[in-house]
């Protein structure tokens, strides 16, 4: 298991994401330390970024030096309702970030527990960065517009701590 300064970039590493373990400096050697790898959460009372996969290192580097706790659900179904629910009560602030487009992926189903479930404990209306509903463009110019980015996701995070 990392330790210290070894462990600021986690990233849950599957079969799926080794792409996206590698882009965050981290290489699980067997399944049981790659089960036991989650991301950093920085855990500071501003507000709290879900995301997955992709998503992890991006809202890392988003939430750089701002009052954020990033999440890593690092499955989407079942997602840890728990984890979601006990880190909105504590920052009381929720950014939902996903690569899906806004009306599908698993962000309404986050959104929709924090609504019925934690809906005491919010200080502001969640945040859902996500791409647009219309086809991946093409072009890598584009695609680069599409996705959601550090900027636009630290953008999104300053607007909702300054809520």
């Amino acid at each position: 298991m990392l330790a210290g300064d070894e462990a600021v970039r986690l990233v849950q590493v599957t079969a799926q994401f080794v792409g996206v373990a590698r882009l965050a400096g981290i290489v699980a050697r067997d399944r049981q330390t790659a089960a036991q790898l989650i991301a950093k959460k920085k855990e500071l009372p501003g507000a709290t970024v879900v995301t997955y996969a992709a998503g992890v290192d991006l809202a890392l580097r988003a939430a750089d030096s701002l009052d954020a706790e990033v999440l890593d659900l690092r499955t989407v179904w079942p997602f840890d309702r728990e984890a979601v629910l006990e880190s909105v009560a504590r920052t009381s602030r929720l950014l939902v970030l996903q690569e899906a487009p806004r009306s599908s992926g698993v962000a309404g189903q986050i959104l929709s527990l924090v609504a019925r479930e934690g809906f005491e404990h919010l200080d502001a209306p969640p945040v859902l960065a996500a791409p647009p509903d219309t086809p991946v463009p093409f072009a890598p110019e584009l695609e680069d517009a599409y996705l959601p980015s550090v900027e636009s996701v630290r953008r999104a995070l300053e607007e909702l701590l300054a809520y």
